[in-house]
């Protein structure tokens, strides 16, 4: 049930995240504010951290809600509903509803009940992963407001500088 419960969060934080790193990667790309912080291995960030975040992220399953769900799949008329109500209250009810609901909890599968289908959330998150790589790979980084071509022409102007500051240092040992 834990495990279940982890998977199910992890791909439920990741299509989050990943929609996330879809906006920013997009909005670093198509302004060039910040293109340089999405390479294509910033992409598996994604899913460790929707693990990460699933893992520490505290979550205990309703006890009405698996009780409701129990009852649905063994077609007992809300017994474990009204188990898991009267549970802590002192009625002369609670004894027989307790007694069956004991009796009927012995034939329940959870497996059935809650079954985990694995495949079309695998399926998702891997397209999901996909299509961002694929971002981060083909998404062109424009420029509408120059910083790219500045931080270009800064770099350049740097560079040029040091091969002057190397030949300065050359002639300088050259003449001495």
């Amino acid at each position: 049930m834990l495990v279940r419960q982890l998977c199910s969060r992890s791909f439920a934080l990741l299509i989050v995240l990943a929609i996330l790193y879809a906006v920013l990667l997009l909005a670093g790309r198509l302004t060039g504010l910040f293109p340089e912080y999405f390479a294509p291995w910033t992409v598996a960030a994604v899913p460790v951290l929707s693990v990460l975040l699933a893992v520490v992220w505290p979550g205990r399953p309703d006890l009405k809600a698996a009780a409701s769900a129990t009852d649905g799949y063994h077609q007992t008329k809300d017994l474990f509903l009204t188990w898991s109500m009267l549970s802590g209250c002192p009625t002369e009810y609670a004894p027989l509803v307790g007694r069956d609901a004991e009796r009927t909890a012995s034939r329940i599968e959870p497996e059935k009940v809650v079954p985990y289908h694995w495949e079309h959330p695998t399926l998702t998150a891997a397209l999901t992963l996909g299509a961002l790589l694929l971002g981060a790979f083909f998404v062109p980084t424009l420029d509408p407001f120059g910083h790219v071509a500045e931080a270009k022409e800064a770099q350049e102007s740097h560079r040029v500088l040091e091969q002057t500051r190397k030949a300065t240092e050359a002639r300088k040992a050259q003449l001495a």
